[in-house]
């Protein structure tokens, strides 16, 4: 697993050289730029599906892509002409995870679920009929409880 933050800011770019690709560094950042109209987002490079080949949760975290429930996250797979999205998810709060467990041969994403200023819940992203869905559960999050799982964007 690769983690990193990117942005459109020198600084950051070169202290995470080392964690994205740097064959899919520039290439995201450019479908990211021209498919959503953002230059700053967070992204972490995991394989999902166990192919051999990473796939990219990227975290919208302009103004105009996140609000009250959270920041819009993504879920793109690498295709010879680019990116594809298979997963999207408009009301994210971090942090995102990477669940030990997996379905239909993919891992599951974990996230937050905003209800109101005081309850939020768990929320799976399950890959079910070729996309990411959001699957809110009745759980309710224990702030003080430790993550298990790997923190893939720490937002």
């Amino acid at each position: 697993m690769k983690v990193a933050a990117t942005a459109f800011v020198p600084a950051i770019l070169a202290a995470c050289a080392s964690a994205v690709p740097a064959d899919d560094s520039a290439p995201l950042q450019a479908f990211v730029a021209a498919n959503y109209d953002v230059t700053t987002f967070e992204s972490a490079a995991v394989d999902l599906n166990g192919d051999g080949s990473d796939e990219h949760v990227v975290l919208l975290t302009e103004p105009g892509r996140c609000g009250t429930g959270g920041c819009t996250m993504l879920v793109l797979q690498r295709t010879p002409d680019g990116f594809q999205e298979i997963g999207r998810s408009p009301t994210t709060q971090g942090p995102v995870r990477l669940s030990p467990e997996s379905r239909n041969g993919w891992q599951i994403l974990l996230t937050v679920e905003r209800y109101d200023a005081a309850t939020h819940y768990h929320a799976l992203h399950v890959y079910e009929d070729g996309e990411y869905r959001e699957q809110v559960t009745d759980t309710r999050i224990d702030w003080d409880e430790p993550l298990d799982q790997d923190v893939l964007i720490a937002r």
